[in-house]
Order: structure tokens, then C-alpha cells, then sequence
């Protein structure tokens, strides 16, 4: 893998993060749909979240309450998510992702998203 790679947030500022269920088990699948306030990326760093699309990696999102413990994973290390979405509107600030998963996930509120390819 490339390591990890982490999008700040904005703080206090909320986002969504909704799931999807489709297929059957074993085979289900989980579709992460992430909407969130990310502090001003770089043309850079909006590049190299999209170049991410296709990828199998990790998401990890940190509790937006950095005393609370919550996370919120997207895949696993036996079966990693894949990025299927990446768009980022430099007007708003808002970057939208998503994620196709065959894993169980945890809930919590975003302040920092945590990638590993």
C-alpha cells in the first residue's frame, strides 16, 4: 500500500455518512455515502483523493468530539473497501465520497477521514 493519507475537516461543521445494503448474504455488499465539510484541499490533495477512485483501501473517520473514542471504518484488512466516488466543490467546501464494502461498520460523527491504499 501507499500508506495513510488524512482530509481534514472542518470543525463543527456537519456532514452525513449514510449506508446502503444490497445483495444477499454472503455476497452483500455495503454502499458508504459520505458528505462532508473539508477545510479549503489543494489542487493537489483534490487530485490525489481522486486518484484514489478504483482503489481498494481503508477509511477510518474520526469521532468530530476528539475526546470521544468513536470511529467509523470502511472495509477491512480481508476484504478493503473501493472508492467509487470522489468530487470535492472548492465554492462550499463539501467533499463528496463513496465506498463500496463488504464489511460491518461502526458509527460516529466526522472530523478527520484517515485513507490507506
Amino acid at each position: 500500500g501507499e500508506g495513510f493519507y488524512d482530509i481534514p475537516l472542518i470543525p463543527g461543521k456537519e456532514g452525513s455518512l449514510k449506508t446502503e445494503l444490497s445483495g444477499d448474504f454472503p455476497s452483500q455488499k455495503t454502499k458508504v455515502m459520505g458528505s462532508f465539510n473539508a477545510v479549503g484541499l489543494s489542487i493537489e490533495q483534490v487530485q490525489h483523493i481522486q486518484a484514489m477512485k478504483g482503489k481498494t483501501l481503508l477509511a477510518i473517520v474520526q469521532d468530530g468530539d476528539c475526546a470521544s473514542p468513536k470511529k467509523w471504518q470502511v472495509g477491512c484488512d480481508c476484504k478493503p473497501a473501493i472508492m467509487t466516488k470522489a468530487a470535492f466543490d472548492s465554492e462550499t467546501n463539501i467533499l463528496n465520497l463513496e465506498f463500496e464494502a463488504q464489511c460491518s461498520l461502526k458509527q460516529y460523527t466526522a472530523a478527520t477521514i484517515t485513507m490507506a491504499t
